[in-house]
C-alpha cells in the first residue's frame, strides 16, 4: 500500500498499544473504500502536528511548514486539517 498507511499504523499502535488488530482494521477500511490515502495522510499530519508541538521547541508556524513540505501540501492545507479536526 503506502508509506502513509505504515505511518498511521505506527502512530495508532504507539497511541493504543501494539495490537495486530490495528493493521487489520486499517486494511479492512481501506479495502471497502471507507479510508483512502488522502484520509490517512490527513490523520498522520494531524497526529504529527500535535506530537511535534508537544515534544520540541519548534514554533507552530515552522511545524506547519515542515509538515506541508514532508506531505506535499500547502501550509494552509495543514492549517485546515488542524482547525477542522479540533472544531
Amino acid at each position: 500500500m503506502s508509506k502513509v498507511r505504515d505511518e498511521l499504523i505506527s502512530i495508532l499502535k504507539d497511541k493504543h498499544g501494539d495490537s495486530p488488530i490495528v493493521e487489520h482494521v486499517i486494511d479492512s477500511l481501506y479495502a471497502c473504500g471507507a479510508l483512502d490515502d488522502g484520509l490517512m495522510r490527513r490523520a498522520v499530519v494531524y497526529e504529527l502536528f500535535y506530537d511535534r508541538l508537544a515534544n520540541s521547541a519548534t514554533s507552530t508556524r515552522q511545524v506547519e511548514f515542515d509538515l506541508a513540505f514532508e506531505y506535499d501540501m500547502t501550509r494552509s492545507t495543514v492549517q485546515y486539517i488542524i482547525r477542522r479536526s479540533v472544531a
